[in-house]
């Protein structure tokens, strides 16, 4: 517990996450690329891979062995446009044969 002198108060009066990302993730969803950095300390890497074992249809995980939670875009900057690039380019291409099948 972060503010251990908040024990005396209800715990239903603090909001509590309600954000079940697998869950989410194990319905039909857009393509989904997952970064993260394989030295984190806030977010452990396995959650990655869990949310990477949960979704269902396209998608992508890319773990960056040199980085930690808030260091991929300093340092990884170019390899994370590369990966975004294509991803961009197929939704973009899947929304033009969309529209144009209207």
């Amino acid at each position: 517990q972060l503010y251990p002198i908040l024990s005396i108060y209800n715990q239903t009066l603090f909001c509590q996450p309600a954000l079940d990302s697998a869950s989410i993730l194990s319905l039909d969803h857009p393509p989904l690329l997952i970064f993260h950095g394989a030295k984190d300390q806030v977010v452990p890497v396995s959650h990655a891979h869990n949310l990477y074992q949960c979704a269902k249809g396209s998608k992508q995980l890319i773990v960056f062995d040199d980085c930690q939670h808030s260091d991929l875009v300093a340092n990884q900057s170019e390899r994370m446009s590369a990966a975004v690039k294509p991803l961009l380019k197929s939704i973009c291409d899947n929304q033009h044969h969309v529209i144009g099948n209207a």
